[in-house]
């Protein structure tokens, strides 16, 4: 039988001397030893068990279940076991490069990122001031911490998203020949607004830097930021795209044993279609044409070094040049989130104002969704427990009835508190379909709109928070477009 992939990654701490070779000798061990099935999420007991993890290791997690991630639980003798040991690189963020505009010359002049701002330096003015053109960090880093984890689309996104990108690395690593095996290591991720395109983006980044750390120098995110390549000057925004490619392309070239991942947000912004362009009645079509012709030459120069990949992200397809279409070698929908998706953001947020002691006291939520409507506990463990049924519902807003007798059994304590747990778990499957077309973005909302509708200063139970997002809901308070 062929056994399933499990990925473990290990953080490391920031002081840690240890390398990774036997730290990941060390989880294997501890792995064989102590675990029987492995479940998402983070394993707790691992330094209790191994004072040199204790003293070098700061999480272990289990991330990845099966080439699908549909499964819940496997059991060690099924898994297949992948140990990706990491550190942080800890302050390596790197300030982008601005790009300021010669209103007399119609040149673009390279300035320091360490420059002074118009806001800092009295000899910049606003006039001849642009944002940064592109940021860089450094990964893992700390700003992409865990940003892969929280969007929540079909995992079969994620996963042909990093394959391809992992793909696109070995071949040009063996040396394929571009011109026999086309491709441009070029993504495209596009869908509605608020869906994690650019978080995806971002994210692949720190994820590929925590699994194929070890094949490279270092792996390096090159943010674009689009919009600065404009200028209201005729003929100046290709010139722009020229003189920011240009530099990424000599960072690139110069850092041979560094992987980039350059990302470009909203890339409608600069690839905007030909053909519309040129259908306007006015002068702009020319300078809109010279922009993309730019973008698409630099796409095409890029393709000649093979340490960077290339993640361009739009709300808007219709709009992009069908050159520029042509050119990607994958073009990936990324989605709202399903009823698993929004159960796996809303249990986070909660999660999260549980550990903050804003609601309080701590309950525990189902991992996944389909959890939600078993019994709290097996029925042949707790006698007479209560089966979740749509109608339990009472003890959701008011506390159960006391019983008759002034020292109730365990057995009838034990009914109370899983008729709680049913009641919320209810709720909860509500909330869940009612947020059906919400986006990620919108989800992380509610809880900020739903505490402000409570008005209280104080902590709130979990039950009456669900229910104040209900409120939230049907008051029509948060947009789920």
């Amino acid at each position: 039988m062929k056994k399933i992939d499990v990925h473990l990654e290990v953080r490391l701490f920031s002081d840690s001397v240890a390398s990774p070779a036997d730290v990941k000798a060390r989880v294997f061990g501890f792995l064989e030893a102590h675990i029987r099935v492995y479940r998402h999420g983070p394993l707790l007991d691992f330094s209790s068990f191994d004072p040199f993890l204790h003293e070098h290791v700061q999480s272990l997690v289990v991330t990845e279940l099966g080439s699908t991630n549909h499964e819940s639980a496997i059991s060690s003798w099924r898994a297949a076991p992948h140990v990706h040991v990491y550190a942080l690189f800890e302050g390596q963020h790197v300030g982008g490069t601005d790009f300021a505009l010669d209103t007399d010359t119609a040149h673009g002049n390279r300035q320091d990122s360490n420059a002074e701002s118009p806001a800092t330096g009295p000899s910049s003015s606003s006039a001849s001031w642009s944002p940064a053109a592109f940021t860089s960090y450094v990964c893992p880093c700390p700003e992409l911490l865990n940003v892969w984890e929280s969007i929540h689309v079909a995992p079969s996104s994620k996963q042909i998203l990093l394959a391809l990108a992992e793909s696109a690395m070995n071949f040009s690593l063996a040396g394929v020949d571009p011109s026999l095996v086309n491709g441009n290591r070029l993504i495209l991720l596009y869908g509605a607004p608020g869906t994690g395109k650019t978080s995806l983006a971002r994210g692949l980044a720190q994820k590929l830097a925590i699994r194929h750390g070890d094949r490279f120098a270092a792996v390096e995110l090159l943010s674009v930021n689009a919009h600065a390549l404009l200028s209201k000057f005729f003929g100046e925004s290709s010139a722009l795209v020229g003189r920011v490619f240009g530099s990424i392309r000599e960072k690139v070239a110069e850092e041979t044993a560094t992987l980039f991942l350059l990302a470009i947000d909203e890339v409608e912004t600069i690839c905007a279609s030909r053909e519309i362009a040129l259908a306007k009645e006015s002068n702009e079509p020319s300078d809109a044409v010279r922009v993309v012709n730019a973008v698409l030459t630099e796409i095409d120069r890029l393709r000649a070094l093979r340490n960077v990949l290339t993640v361009a992200t739009s709300n808007i397809t219709q709009a992009l040049d069908t050159a520029f279409l042509d050119r990607c070698d994958l073009k990936l929908h990324v989605g709202l989130p399903e009823a698993d998706g929004r159960y796996a953001i809303l249990r986070s947020v909660l999660s999260e104002l549980m550990r903050v002691k804003i609601l309080a006291p701590a309950v525990p939520l189902p991992e996944r969704f389909d959890f939600l409507s078993q019994p709290p506990s097996p029925a042949d463990e707790a006698p007479g427990s209560v089966v979740c049924t749509v109608a339990d519902t009472s003890s959701f807003y008011s506390p159960v009835s006391a019983p008759s007798s002034p020292h109730p059994s365990a057995t009838v304590m034990a009914q109370q508190e899983q008729r709680q747990i049913c009641s919320l778990r209810l709720e909860l499957i509500r909330l869940v379909e009612q947020t059906e077309g919400a986006s990620g973005r919108a989800l992380r909302k509610l809880p900020l709109l739903a505490h402000a509708l409570l008005a209280a200063p104080r902590t709130i139970t979990v039950a009456s928070f669900v229910g104040a997002m209900q409120q939230a809901l049907r008051l029509g308070k948060i947009e789920l477009e």
